[in-house]
């Protein structure tokens, strides 16, 4: 919809990285090395916190998630979100 979500510049970071590698699978390890800055606490539960925090903020609830935990893996950004219909 219309609605302006408002994201921390670390969440806009993420999702950035994301969309611009839509399907690709990143572990924790690479998006730590790949969009955290290197000044900041950097940790696994900082990924899964801030991953959460942004499900929280860009997903409808009863939809589909775009941001997809690959267990044992990491996460990626599904390319087509699935909708419901014929």
């Amino acid at each position: 919809g219309a609605k302006e979500i408002k994201l921390s510049p670390l969440e806009f970071s993420i999702l950035e990285f994301l969309f611009a590698h839509a399907g690709e699978v990143f572990s924790q390890d690479a998006l730590l090395s790949r969009v955290w800055p290197s000044t900041s606490e950097r940790t696994a539960e900082t990924v899964r916190t801030s991953i959460s925090k942004l499900r929280q903020k860009i997903e409808l609830p009863g939809e589909p998630s775009i941001i997809v935990t690959v267990h044992g893996l990491g996460y990626r950004l599904v390319n087509e979100v699935p909708t419901g219909g014929a």
